[in-house]
């Protein structure tokens, strides 16, 4: 058994300087327990995009400098780069990079992706048409080849105009007299979305083509608008698209950007950053004295969780209370009312006669206006004392905050660091891009820190938005905070070089992210030690030290018994078996043996809140065949999970609440191939957004925390 102390030492207080820190810049720019079951194997990794082309280059540069291979027709009308892109609402490659204008008699270029010789391939792309032939057989601009390309081209897309101007979209399988076009119903100088589908069928000259026009985005696959009927044509092995500019009196002349090919549709049509939040679903709420209405003096504190199912019909009530006058005599939901009033009793929650206490996982139907009134922040949790019959904490529930949520909006943002110019001395830049589910997501640019920094972002004024921070390791070690709710900077001096400050979480339960570092053992089995600098209690503003763990841990910190703060947890490979060891802010200590900790893969902690109780799970990635397996164990209950997602070895896990439904949602920054985040927010939804550069760090990445 190990022991515990705690030492109140005031090393140094917080340094928070009025020094207005206002963005440096905001502008458009770039952007052994191990027995586990699978609840979903046909989930699809993000390796199944195979290809994504925002033509990103300058405008005027020809696309056969640039991963092209001209096939036929070289060096008549060289296709090349225009500015602007296309946009179309919801899709992933709206508004990135510029496109290519294509006309008539000239280079025909492919470009190859990773050839497929089973399953299904989607390639997509944005179109819009300044001109097209009214010859009844059409033209076709696009198609599907082997790699190399070769004659044998595959799912022909054509387009035609009639008298009025109206067009059609056609598809083949191989044919160019054999086309199934759609009605007249689209537009000239439109953009449209287009995407083909080849599948591949077991047998000889059996695989299929189908066509969709301007498809839905974000849901599961509709049904298609046009089906080639001409499917004895022999198959091919899959493992380019090409852009065609054909015959002069037949072929379109068009604009064609946003070009994507996966093996699912999801990785083309599932929704980028132009896919509307579905949340929240889960909600919590600090209780204090200082809530009350009126409000008043006493020093005990709480913290209170509402989960509302997907139905919105019940909701799950937990609240935790500590140091009250004496027992609590009543506990409620009260409402409607705003933060200033009181309201009537909602809920009952029964408490039990306890001066520190729980309340866990109460169930109560709601109705439509009822959830309309919490969402709306007119709900409080209320605890009553003999001392304090009206109330003596009180916490008003709203939205939950995830994961580099920068904005306030209820879900995690997509975000990279970038180093500046000069070694270590450079002056780095953060991109964040905000998830707001509009096309065009807007974002924020802040030069803070230099490249020996290391990022810490985290709520440390509790304004519900994390605020970007780092560490500087080097000099006096300090924590540096550009405060959201003010725009001014706060420095807090804290910790020795060769500390792990990424382990920054809400210790004290007030709802503020509180600086804090791991200091390893400086041998396997030397004592290792938690610091923490508490922005509320009996010990603000004063470095705790609690001795937890040995050097050979690893730091994973979280909320894992759902009461508001975060618990001391230390990974440890006990007899090749990874095992959570866990010091609860209850004061309770357990050992939980999840994944592998040996080996020449061993598993790697992705804390998170998979399950969306309100509690930190015990998580872990794992290098299965290349590919990152996700395991996590619901605290809710139930079996073990398993989510195949990412490639070992080059994708970064990234894990936040994208989406805005109170869940992680494992996720991954892809360096490689165009700068990806992909998060997997569903069984077969996946939202997607390409931000950065395969220098630049993704900011919610730590490994640590929630």
């Amino acid at each position: 058994m190990k022991r515990f102390t705690i030492f109140g030492l005031v090393l140094a207080l917080a340094i928070v300087t009025g020094l207005n820190f206002a963005d440096i810049a905001s502008a458009q720019e770039e952007r052994s327990d191990t027995t586990f079951e699978s609840t979903d194997d046909s989930v699809r990794s993000p390796e199944s995009v195979l290809l994504t082309e925002d033509f990103t280059y300058a405008a005027g540069s020809l696309i056969s400098a640039n991963g092209w291979t001209v096939y036929s027709g070289t060096g008549t009308n060289p296709m090349v780069t225009s500015a602007p892109g296309l946009t179309y609402t919801g899709y992933a490659g709206s508004a990135i990079g510029n496109a290519v204008v294509m006309g008539t008699t000239g280079e025909d270029a492919s470009r190859p992706y990773a050839p497929q010789s089973s399953g299904t391939v989607y390639a997509s792309a944005m179109v819009n048409l300044s001109e097209a032939s009214a010859d009844p057989a059409g033209g076709y601009f696009f198609h599907i080849g082997a790699d190399p390309v070769g004659t044998a081209f595959r799912c022909r897309t054509f387009a035609k105009r009639d008298g009025s101007n109206n067009v059609s979209f056609g598809i083949s399988k191989a044919s160019t007299s054999e086309v199934t076009f759609t009605p007249f119903s689209y537009a000239l100088n439109t953009t449209h979305l287009l995407v083909v589908k080849y599948t591949i069928v077991a047998g000889d000259t059996n695989d299929t083509c189908v066509l969709f026009v301007n498809p839905a985005l974000g849901g599961a696959e509709p049904a298609a608008t046009a089906t080639a009927t001409d499917v004895t044509a022999a198959d091919i092995v899959p493992g380019t698209v090409s852009l065609r500019q054909g015959t002069t009196g037949t072929a379109p002349a068009l604009t064609v950007d946003g070009l994507r090919v996966g093996t699912a549709w999801a990785d083309i049509a599932g929704g980028g950053g132009g896919g509307p939040a579905v949340g929240p679903k889960l909600f919590n709420a600090r209780l204090s004295g200082a809530n009350e209405v009126p409000a008043n003096s006493t020093t005990g504190f709480g913290y209170g969780r509402v989960a509302l199912n997907a139905a919105e019909t019940q909701i799950t009530v937990s609240v935790y209370w500590n140091g009250l006058t004496g027992n609590a005599t009543a506990g409620h939901i009260h409402g409607p009312a705003a933060t200033t009033a009181n309201g009537p009793v909602i809920f009952n929650l029964a408490p039990a006669a306890a001066a520190s206490g729980s309340v866990v996982n109460s169930t109560f139907a709601v109705t439509p206006a009822q959830v309309a009134d919490m969402k709306a922040g007119l709900w409080y949790f209320n605890i009553h004392t003999a001392a304090n019959a009206g109330g003596e904490i009180r916490g008003q529930i709203g939205k939950n905050t995830p994961r580099f949520d920068t904005d306030g909006d209820g879900d995690s943002d997509y975000g990279i660091v970038r180093p500046g110019s000069g070694g270590a001395g450079g002056v780095t830049t953060w991109y964040t891009s905000l998830n707001s589910g509009t096309p065009n997501d807007p974002h924020t640019v802040n030069q803070w820190g230099t490249n020996a920094d290391v990022i810490t972002p985290g709520d440390f004024d509790g304004d519900g938005k994390d605020d970007i921070a780092f560490w500087r390791p080097t000099g006096t070690p300090a924590f540096f905070i550009l405060r959201s709710s003010t725009s001014t900077l706060q420095q807090v001096t804290f910790g020795l070089q060769g500390d792990d400050p990424t382990i920054v979480g809400d210790y004290s339960g007030d709802g503020k992210d509180d600086p804090a570092i791991y200091r390893a053992g400086a041998t396997a089995s030397s004592q290792s030690f938690f610091w923490t600098f508490p922005s509320s209690g009996p010990l603000q503003n004063v470095q705790v030290v609690q001795a937890w763990g040995a050097g050979s841990d690893f730091a994973v910190p979280g909320d894992y018994d759902g009461d508001g703060r975060h618990d001391l947890v230390v990974a440890r490979n006990i007899g090749g078996v990874n095992t959570f060891i866990m010091f609860s802010s209850q004061s309770q200590i357990s050992y939980t043996s999840f994944g592998i900790g040996s080996g020449s893969s061993p598993d790697r902690a992705v804390p998170g809140d998979y399950d969306g109780d309100g509690r930190t799970d015990f998580a872990i990635t794992r290098n299965e065949g290349g590919a990152i397996a996700w395991w996590y164990r619901p605290s809710a209950g139930g079996p073990d999970t398993r989510v195949a997602w990412g490639v070992a070895g080059s994708d970064i896990e990234s894990q936040g609440d994208y989406d805005g439904d109170g869940k992680t949602d494992p996720a991954i920054w892809r360096p490689a191939g165009g700068s990806m985040f992909y998060a997997l927010t569903g069984p077969t939804t996946v939202r997607f957004q390409r931000w950065g550069l395969a220098t630049d760090q993704p900011s919610i990445y730590d490994l640590h925390g929630e």
